[in-house]
């Protein structure tokens, strides 16, 4: 089976906020001097909100990371671990087009990784 292409986070990032562009979601980075920990980007469209934190290829979010994660979707917010372009976009999909489903979301992370 071939390897994934390596891409660095700038590149997964750039591709993933372009796309949201061209389909018209609202695309912010998110900056919070006082939460290190914060996802990169908050993602707007049709009155839902998303958060993409995005790492390169391979990479995982950091404890603190996985800690303010946690909190965002206790409170109903969708929040993805991006390290690859197509899941990026399939999750801005999925979770502000549709009504997002992490068990689907999970499924379709699977199989495209299989």
């Amino acid at each position: 089976m071939p390897k994934k292409n390596r891409l660095t986070e700038s590149v997964i990032q750039a591709s993933v906020v372009n796309y949201a562009r061209e389909n018209l979601f609202l695309a912010r980075k998110y900056v919070n001097e006082n939460r290190r920990a914060a996802p990169d980007y908050i993602f707007f469209k049709d009155s839902r909100t998303a958060f993409i934190e995005f790492k390169k290829t391979g990479e995982s979010a950091t404890p603190a990371q996985q800690r303010e994660h946690k909190k965002l979707k206790a409170v109903g917010y969708p929040v993805l671990v991006c390290d690859d372009i197509e899941i990026g976009k399939a999750y801005l999909d999925t979770c502000i087009l549709c009504d997002f489903d992490e068990k689907k979301l999970s499924l379709f992370v699977e199989q495209h990784n299989a």
